[in-house]
């Protein structure tokens, strides 16, 4: 969990850019994407992280895959119900490249934000699109908060 933490926390500077600093929640949730396509195209995930940055407000759905980690995020949030999480995307993070997208994820979660119970998210971009629906293996959540 660290190695990916710090991944995630190195990764995502690079997303945010020059604004990153601390005051960072993050959780880590443990399970297996049923459907994933990136450019119509199959791929896989082992993990999903959500993390908000305090310092720009943006906070982002990234999805662990062989691949690197594919990135949704946005600064505008609702929580139309406790158990209910959404993200209007703005941008996705592939590789190195951040890009403009247009897409929602929704997160849904118990009440306590002890247990991730599923992630969907789409979005398009310049050339191409992304689809993940993210099931949990019913674990608790590692919660980091820096």
């Amino acid at each position: 969990m660290k190695a990916i933490a710090a991944f995630c926390i190195a990764f995502s500077a690079v997303a945010a850019g020059p604004a990153f600093a601390a005051g960072i929640q993050m959780g880590h949730a443990k399970g297996h994407c049923e459907k994933s396509t990136l450019d119509s195209k199959p791929i896989d995930c082992t993990g999903l992280v959500y993390m908000h940055l305090d310092s720009n407000g943006r906070t982002s759905l990234q999805f662990i895959t062989k691949r690197g980690v594919i990135v949704f995020s946005s600064v505008s949030t609702t929580q139309p119900q406790l158990e209910v999480f959404n993200l209007d995307i703005d941008a996705m993070t592939l590789g190195k490249r951040r890009i403009a997208a247009n897409g929602k994820c929704t997160l849904q979660l118990s009440s306590d934000a002890k247990f991730f119970n599923q992630a969907t998210c789409e979005a398009q971009y310049k050339g191409g699109g992304a689809a993940f629906l993210f099931k949990s293996d019913g674990s608790p959540v590692d919660r980091i908060d820096l």
